[in-house]
């Protein structure tokens, strides 16, 4: 591993496998904005937390890169699952008076 000091400015780099599948193509930044229709920031945020892309963004993703829906949608979901930080959904069976 790499032990050199970071410096101010330097940036992480997402390794994730949905990362990975994202840059394999070798899209430009200008692309990936204008077929995500995102921001530069909110990619990379993607990148680093696939689990925030919505369902949208996962179609274009896959009709972007020309890759099957479902092998995007595995690639996110295998990441989240092996990172521990799978979403978690409480549902309050009482209702509340309000």
């Amino acid at each position: 591993m790499d032990q050199t000091p970071k410096k101010k400015g330097d940036k992480e780099k997402p390794e994730g496998p949905f990362s990975k599948m994202l840059r394999a193509k070798n899209p430009t930044e200008r692309t990936l904005m204008m077929g995500l229709k995102l921001a530069y920031r909110s990619i990379q945020d993607r990148e680093f937390f696939p689990e925030k892309l919505t369902i949208e963004e996962l179609f274009r993703v896959s009709a972007l890169l020309n890759i099957p829906l479902d092998e995007v949608i595995n690639t996110v979901v295998g990441e989240v699952h092996q990172s521990g930080r799978m979403p978690t959904v409480r549902i309050n069976s009482e209702r509340q008076e309000a």
